[in-house]
């Protein structure tokens, strides 16, 4: 017998995790624009089983900006047909909730993941900010797993693909699709448990709570000091 190949204890802070990467409305070189979401992906992961059980998504249309400029299908792969009859992002949260509830999450102990502080901090808070949409509050902390990889892996902080190479992955999917990088980003989380990290909250709305906020390399800034860079997504 041999413990050499046994992986770690399954036990982790939380009983599920929700992976999500939104996609937005976005214009080229254009530090002005108000970035709405239009996709919100959700991957579902049982903590015990270390495996995705379930997934949401639905396109969100966006009213600030209603169509869709050339460079933001570009970049996303969303077409204006997609949105058009798309919900709102005030009945996709409701959508969202339901889901949670058919999946019985509130009986249970979870938490939010993503990659970085922007989807959660400055997209999802902003964006319900300006429309005076009343926000969960399950929204307001989450795992950041990008510095949660590079504290585990003693790394520098990087992006999705960065990341999944040095768990020797790749990236599977379309760049930019918010369903495809919520599983990859899922991957990657999945595979820190292999390995043996506690995938812990680290992160929030108003300051991280690693006490992290600082720069770390060229793909991530200092976000307690404003938004993101214009269309930023480092994969």
């Amino acid at each position: 017998f041999s413990f050499a190949n046994m992986e770690p204890p399954t036990n982790q802070p939380f009983d599920y995790y929700l992976v999500l990467d939104f996609e937005c409305t976005c214009d080229r070189n254009n530090p002005t624009w108000r970035n709405e979401i239009i996709e919100f992906p959700i991957v579902l992961i049982e903590a015990s089983t270390r495996a995705i059980i379930d997934e949401f998504r639905t396109f969100v249309r966006p009213v600030e900006n209603p169509r869709l400029l050339p460079f933001c299908t570009e970049l996303t792969g969303i077409t204006q047909s997609q949105v058009e009859d798309a919900p709102v992002l005030e009945s996709a949260l409701k959508s969202l909730h339901e889901w949670m509830e058919g999946n019985e999450l509130f009986n249970h102990k979870f938490a939010f993941v993503t990659d970085g502080p922007w989807d959660l901090r400055e997209f999802l808070h902003f964006e319900c900010k300006r429309k005076k949409i009343e926000k969960p509050a399950y929204f307001d902390e989450w795992v950041n797993i990008r510095w949660l990889f590079a504290e585990f892996y003693k790394t520098k902080r990087m992006g999705v693909r960065k990341m999944l190479a040095k768990q020797n992955s790749t990236f599977l999917g379309q760049l930019h699709s918010g369903i495809d990088d919520a599983r990859n980003i899922a991957y990657i989380a999945i595979q820190m448990m292999r390995d043996g990290a506690s995938l812990y909250v680290n992160d929030s709305i108003s300051k991280p709570i690693d006490g992290g906020c600082k720069k770390k390399s060229s793909t991530d800034f200092d976000s307690c000091s404003g938004l993101p860079p214009q269309n930023l997504q480092i994969f």
